[in-house]
């Protein structure tokens, strides 16, 4: 089915991360939740865990695709923020950050067409280290 809607648009894209991340080894935590997801379970407290990920789902921009045709074309991001323990290096990080990008670079799931990915480190703050591997993506809204 192809997404045709901003709540199929997530709805697709947690599926297909919750689906093929493996989160029995590195949580992970989406938008606006206070647990993180651990093979199945939920886990509320981050500071157990050694690395985690949250990922956050963003749309950017909304354009017709062909004047007079009332396809609109969204393009968004998905963002990936890796964190790790302050002091603890960016081995893990980056191992983390190679599996999210083959996941998500240069995809097609459900008419949601993924790019390529840009990493980008962050300062530490509250004893976390992060990363965040940002992914552009764009769909078509086609008229009902």
């Amino acid at each position: 089915m192809r997404v045709n809607s901003f709540s199929q648009e997530r709805a697709t894209i947690e599926e297909y991360i919750t689906s093929n991340f493996d989160t029995f080894v590195t949580p992970i935590k989406f938008d606006n939740v206070d647990f993180l997801i651990k093979g199945g379970v939920t886990v509320t407290d981050a500071t157990r865990e050694s690395v985690w990920v949250r990922f956050t789902i963003q749309n950017d921009d909304n354009v017709n695709t062909i004047i007079g045709n009332k396809r609109s074309r969204i393009s968004g991001a998905v963002q990936a923020s890796i964190f790790v323990r302050e002091r603890e290096g960016t081995v893990l990080l980056r191992k983390v950050a190679d599996e999210i990008y083959e996941l998500l670079a240069n995809r097609s799931v459900n008419g949601i067409e993924f790019n390529t990915s840009v990493l980008t480190p962050l300062p530490a703050q509250d004893g976390w280290y992060q990363l965040v591997l940002t992914t552009d993506y764009y769909w078509d809204k086609c008229p009902a």
